[in-house]
């Protein structure tokens, strides 16, 4: 099955749970303001993502790695998303209110669902991309959960000092990192014959990512709840 609805559907659903948590009003400026920071921070995320990879010379057949060189690399993966990410947002909601910071969020998170929907489209070439109807459900609750982690960690970095933010950046590293390590493990799955690996390391995923974002939403939660009205402007 396609998987794009199933993405579409996670971000519309975790919107609805915010609107449902009391986060019914986005202002405009701040959601733009957020659909833009995503873009930036993932283009610069990704370049400095793939300078130790190509310096070292890795091929780009991963499976030609050892697990601890796969892990290694996960970690880095992970942690370079999580500074990237995390301080994009944390320079533009310090010293915000938890209004401002909401709407930002969710225009991160909103654009990165539908990046992630692009992307997963046009890499079927023209095609109709197709993946088990279990998959495509564990992909609906992680977009679910991701926008849920976004909004509510950009709520946090609205408190401004840096023990929030290294706490923030290191629960997303762990999140990334997992991902990065499913993603790049299924490639030597495939390759080894051992499939059935694939949805174990995924579930696992999706559990930390649970869990952290029940955490993350824990810590906002009574700030989402009083997200109101408020004559605050973005400022460009």
């Amino acid at each position: 099955m396609n998987p794009a609805p199933f993405l579409l559907l996670g971000g519309a659903l975790a919107w609805l749970t915010l609107y449902l948590l009391g986060g019914r009003k986005v202002k405009a400026g701040e959601f733009i303001l957020g659909a833009i920071i995503f873009p930036l921070s993932i283009t610069l995320q990704n370049i400095v993502q793939q300078l130790p990879l190509l310096w070292v010379g890795i091929r780009p057949d991963i499976t030609s790695l050892g697990t601890s060189e796969i892990i290694a690399i996960s970690i880095w993966m992970g942690l370079i998303a999580g500074i990237f990410q995390e301080l994009f947002k944390y320079i533009f909601v310090r010293g915000k209110s938890a209004g401002y910071a909401f709407s930002v969020g969710l225009g991160f998170a909103i654009s990165e669902v539908i990046f992630i929907t692009a992307l997963v489209t046009l890499s079927a070439k023209g095609g109709t991309p197709s993946q088990p109807f279990a998959t495509n459900l564990l992909s609906l609750a992680e977009r679910y959960l991701v926008v849920l982690f976004h909004v509510g960690t950009a709520i946090m970095l609205t408190q401004g000092t840096r023990k929030v933010l290294i706490e923030v950046i290191g629960l997303h590293a762990l999140i990334d990192s997992m991902a990065a390590y499913y993603q790049l493990m299924s490639a030597v799955y495939i390759k080894t014959n051992k499939i059935y690996m694939i949805p174990r390391i995924l579930l696992l995923t999706e559990i930390v990512l649970a869990v952290i974002t029940v955490i993350v939403l824990i810590a906002s939660l009574p700030k989402i709840s009083q997200v109101k009205e408020e004559k605050e402007e973005v400022i460009w």
